[in-house]
């Protein structure tokens, strides 16, 4: 005969013992299974993770977080505004740099940068500059506004035999007249004017061309006066004087032996007057080149004359007489090509 023999379990519910503080009633927390079950008997493998598992924490900043300062940035999907932004900015600053290093080394005030290699050295007081810088200063603010002059007046007739369009034509005319033993001296520019002679005024003028026209040639008398005001130069008036005083003599010489057959009274100090001249002519050298040659065409003209007046004073002939004419026309040409010079050199 078998006998079963349970354990007696007692069930107790909850509800009686609310007023029970010893017993806690057991509560049972159900467990979803997910996958295939197995048997509890079944011991299953154990799975190892090489790393530590961390808790989430809303509080801790993450590497790739956008909160992290030292997270990557995004990709910056303008990056030909950010490339013109930089070259703009290199190109400022290049600008403000290069201006600075130019004010710092070339500036024209003297007092401009005070952080120089030699501002360490005492600046000059105006009594401890040298004579000489003065003197250089002084100079430059001549030449910078030049002072005009008023020029000596020449006052000429001249005898015009014609004008030549073409310098061949002139040329091959003034070279008839000087075969025939006249004065005869061409113009440098269109028109080319023929001058067979010149006076100091119209009478005197008029008595050459009754010699022309003894001969068949047809001369009319040009009057002219050179006046004008130039750049102040060193030298120039004394030299003018000097010339327009011997152009006086030489012309009243040279038409007073071709219009009469008395001797003639040649002054003495013709010579010393000339070598006056070319003593004060020698500062023309440093004058504007233009002017310069206007000087070099007066000096070649008075000595032609003064050659012709010296030779007539031994051996009176007309043919001396017109060679001291040409000269004296040289002397006239180049004064007006003086006053040009001078008007363009203001």
């Amino acid at each position: 005969m078998e006998v079963n023999i349970k354990p007696k379990v007692r069930s107790i519910n909850v509800h009686e013992n609310k007023n029970t503080h010893s017993f806690q009633p057991k509560i049972k927390v159900q467990t979803k299974k997910i996958g295939k079950t197995t048997d509890f008997k079944t011991k299953s493998k154990s799975r190892t993770i090489p790393y530590t598992l961390e808790t989430e924490d809303s509080n801790v900043i993450d590497w790739a977080s956008p909160s992290n300062p030292f997270s990557r940035e995004k990709k910056d999907k303008r990056p030909l505004v950010h490339l013109f932004i930089s070259i703009a900015g290199a190109l400022l600053v290049g600008t403000v740099m290069g201006f600075s290093v130019l004010t710092l080394f070339f500036s024209e005030h003297q007092n401009a940068n005070h952080n120089s290699i030699d501002a360490h050295l005492p600046t000059p007081t105006p009594e401890k500059t040298p004579v000489a810088d003065r003197k250089v200063s002084d100079k430059k603010h001549v030449v910078g506004k030049p002072i005009g002059i008023s020029l000596p007046v020449l006052k000429v007739a001249l005898l015009q035999a014609g004008n030549y369009q073409l310098k061949s034509s002139a040329l091959k005319v003034s070279e008839q007249y000087r075969t025939k033993g006249f004065a005869a001296v061409m113009s440098d520019q269109a028109p080319f004017c023929i001058y067979l002679g010149v006076a100091n005024n119209k009478t005197a003028a008029q008595q050459l061309t009754k010699r022309y026209a003894a001969k068949g040639i047809t001369v009319y008398v040009k009057e002219q006066t050179f006046s004008g005001e130039g750049q102040k130069l060193d030298g120039l008036l004394e030299t003018l004087k000097i010339g327009n005083q011997l152009f006086e003599q030489l012309q009243a010489i040279s038409v007073n032996s071709i219009t009469t057959t008395s001797k003639i009274a040649f002054p003495s100090n013709i010579k010393e007057q000339q070598l006056r001249f070319m003593k004060a002519n020698q500062k023309s050298n440093v004058y504007p080149p233009e002017t310069r040659d206007a000087m070099i065409e007066l000096a070649r003209g008075l000595d032609q004359a003064v050659q012709g007046a010296m030779e007539l004073s031994k051996h009176q002939n007309s043919t001396l007489a017109w060679f001291i004419q040409e000269g004296l026309v040289r002397y006239a040409t180049g004064y007006e090509h003086l006053l040009y010079s001078l008007s363009r050199n203001k």
